[in-house]
């Protein structure tokens, strides 16, 4: 709570000092500590991972916006989110809106960066593209839309890939220079592999997933990485923003074939709290996601660990 002299808006009405006095001191108080300027102000945004194609599922896509937002959810990261036509492409993105959240628009599958076909892998919103360019025309579908955050140029990538991803990312750069791009990284190689550099001429924003609950490594290893990636994010000039775990082993289907101990294990409230806070001591991220609200909905007790979920987004920062 913010005070002045050690006394809150709240003791001075209370403080015996005379009703007028004590009013004025409560103005004087709440004037120096304006609305959100109490612990909870000082999160930064939070945002979560979702799987939910426009084109199928219209209705659920849009629901699922809205029940984050009211979490407390600013931001989505939904991998599926170009799955649909540009109609419904256009129908989701004015759902967000409405629901006061930002789309982070998915750019990471193999064909926008000329591995495999993006006719192919895009037939929807290819077949109302009617163009030969469809990155161009995607970019230019959504960049002035109000519910664009920005693009998702990679996830998890191996160093041998970065050229490929900064092509992609300065095209996307070219084509919308009023939205940052966003690059995602394995924690494992924040501390094992080349790191963030390699990545960072293709993004504003560098980040960090790290996901320790059901596996062999201490949660320290969470600190460790999480610190290390905030440091070097720092060093190169770029944001950071952190990734943490909202799933249990289990639902990974490329989990890896070492190190995980309990693969039925989701992280309860005290261990998400646990992790974002760690996370935020270490490293001070400008933006937290949740992964996510997929395995959320399909785990084993849904409303449970949605509930817990919501708890860990909501609650207060650390002081």
């Amino acid at each position: 709570m913010c005070t002045v002299g050690g006394v809150s808006p709240t003791g001075a009405r209370i403080a015996g000092a005379g009703v007028l006095l004590a009013t004025l001191v409560a103005a004087l108080l709440l004037a120096r500590c304006p609305a959100g300027a109490s612990a909870a102000a000082k999160l930064p945004p939070q945002g979560v991972y979702e799987q939910c194609p426009p084109g199928a599922h219209p209705a659920r896509c849009a629901a699922n916006l809205r029940r984050v937002a009211r979490v407390g959810i600013k931001y989505v990261l939904n991998y599926q989110a170009l799955n649909g036509s540009p109609r419904q492409i256009r129908a989701y993105a004015r759902a967000a809106r409405n629901a006061g959240v930002k789309l982070i628009w998915p750019l990471i599958h193999p064909a926008w960066r000329g591995a495999v076909s993006l006719r192919r892998t895009y037939p929807q919103l290819s077949r109302g593209c009617h163009c030969t360019n469809l990155l161009r025309y995607t970019v230019r579908l959504l960049r002035h839309n109000p519910a664009t955050w920005g693009w998702y140029v990679g996830d998890e990538l191996p160093a041998s890939t970065a050229p490929a991803v900064i092509r992609l990312a300065d095209r996307v750069l070219f084509l919308d220079p009023n939205h940052p791009r966003l690059y995602m990284q394995a924690g494992l190689d924040q501390l094992f592999g080349a790191g963030l550099k390699p990545f960072a001429p293709a993004a504003e924003y560098l980040g960090n997933d790290m996901f320790p609950f059901g596996t062999a490594f201490a949660t320290s290893i969470l600190a460790q990485s999480m610190g290390s990636a905030g440091r070097e994010a720092s060093a190169l000039r770029r944001k950071f923003v952190a990734t943490l775990q909202a799933f249990a082993w289990n639902q990974v289907r490329d989990a890896p074939p070492t190190g995980i101990v309990d693969r039925n294990h989701f992280p309860t409230y005290a261990e998400m709290l646990k992790a974002r806070n760690l996370t935020l001591k270490v490293s001070r991220p400008v933006m937290i996601l949740w992964y996510s609200l997929q395995d959320i909905d399909h785990s084993r007790a849904p409303a449970r660990h949605f509930a817990d979920w919501a708890r860990a987004v909501r609650a207060p920062a650390p002081r």
